[in-house]
């Protein structure tokens, strides 16, 4: 059950927090960035624990401050470069000081942060309170260094932070395997000690799906809020050239640029999240995301549950969660424009095919992504390992 939400930062100091209800339940504090898919993540979070019976839940929203952004500002055209990084992780540690201040911190049974440069400020607390603290995180530094091309001037301060903070803490959790495995092997987590936080995707199933578009065409969707860096550019490039006369292309996003004269397109822009998993995407047939750089695309997800078989970029936790190659889709090389038309095509050409995916879609989201099973398991760790017996240095 949840017993507070606090939506502004700016009321954490004169709020009432309540006592607790129930003396035999653990008491567990979400503290939740509100940045891109992490905003989804607290949403999950929040409405994983109203409907449990395990925890009681406070949650405290952390929006990124304006100065905050100012301060923290990418300096193009730079890859990470002059600290942005390391900015950003010295800011967050100021302001969460100030703000832990006016936390009863002591009251909770359980802290979950997300992610580490919300975190941060944990390292400097006393031992007590960082016993019963778990960072959340979607990558890490050395992966992002690793991976993708980040520079190494700004990640290596953040690398030694993160890997300091997350030895001084209860545990780690990660939004996907992929992360996982840098918790351990780059923060020297231990592996009992480090997660994976799946907290679930909701199934609508559809035995038949929906009809094709106009004059029979295949519906291709594009989700995302970077048009470049997530290749809307390429698959536009890919659907003009080859597939305009027998696919529509929906492209939903606030990025997604005006499309002037493209044939068999629609633009949809930015529209509300309920809109998109419930309406939109399960009118689709497809859903293609040539992403150059993302570490866990919860769109993905929500397209497999509505029974969309998915081309995707074979990185990070699209390969390791998120997509099963063959299956509930197909995982190309990120820069192969070759293998995404190859697999596109393979979709668009077979009815058959993509009717197989889309049960097998519903299928393992149903299987493995359980909401009510992922949420359960996920706060029975959290407890687990920040139980007063937990000894941090």
């Amino acid at each position: 059950m949840n017993t507070l939400v606090i939506h502004r930062l700016e009321d954490v100091e004169s709020t009432r927090w309540p006592r607790r209800v129930d003396a035999g339940r653990p008491r567990v504090l979400f503290l939740s960035s509100q940045v891109l898919g992490m905003r989804t993540f607290a949403e999950q979070l929040q409405s994983a624990a109203a409907g449990s019976d395990l925890i009681e839940a406070v949650h405290v929203h952390l929006h990124v401050p304006r100065y905050v952004k100012a301060l923290g500002a990418w300096i193009p055209p730079t890859k990470g470069g002059f600290w942005h990084a390391w900015r950003h992780w010295l800011l967050w540690k100021r302001l969460m000081s100030g703000l832990l201040r006016h936390v009863p911190l002591e009251e909770f049974d359980a802290i979950h942060v997300t992610n580490q440069y919300n975190a941060a400020a944990f390292v400097d607390l006393p031992s007590r309170v960082r016993a019963r603290t778990i960072a959340c995180v979607d990558a890490t530094s050395a992966l992002e260094h690793r991976e993708f091309g980040y520079s190494i001037v700004d990640r290596a301060p953040l690398i030694a932070a993160e890997r300091r903070l997350m030895q001084r803490i209860a545990g780690a959790s990660a939004w996907s395997e992929w992360a996982r495995r840098s918790l351990v092997a780059d923060c020297g987590v231990e592996p009992a000690r480090a997660l994976v936080s799946r907290l679930g995707i909701p199934v609508q199933p559809r035995p038949v799906r929906p009809a094709p578009g106009g004059a029979g065409k295949v519906r291709i969707a594009f989700v995302g809020n970077h048009w470049t860096r997530k290749g809307g550019d390429r698959l536009l490039r890919w659907h003009q050239a080859r597939w305009a006369d027998r696919a529509e292309l929906h492209l939903f996003g606030a990025a997604v640029p005006e499309m002037g004269h493209a044939r068999s397109v629609t633009r949809h822009g930015a529209v509300p999240r309920a809109m998109l998993v419930n309406e939109l995407l399960p009118t689709m047939d497809l859903l293609v995301h040539p992403t150059l750089e993302d570490t866990f695309v919860l769109a993905l997800l929500e397209a497999q549950a509505a029974g969309v078989p998915v081309v995707a970029s074979r990185i990070a936790g699209i390969a390791t969660d998120v997509v099963e190659h063959g299956r509930t889709g197909f995982l190309c090389e990120r820069d192969s424009d070759e293998a995404f038309i190859q697999a596109t095509e393979r979709l668009l050409g077979d009815a058959t095919l993509r009717a197989d995916m889309s049960r097998c879609c519903i299928e393992r989201v149903r299987s493995a992504w359980d909401p009510a099973t992922c949420a359960d398991r996920y706060f029975r760790e959290i407890l687990r390992l920040t139980a007063p017996t937990r000894v941090v240095p």
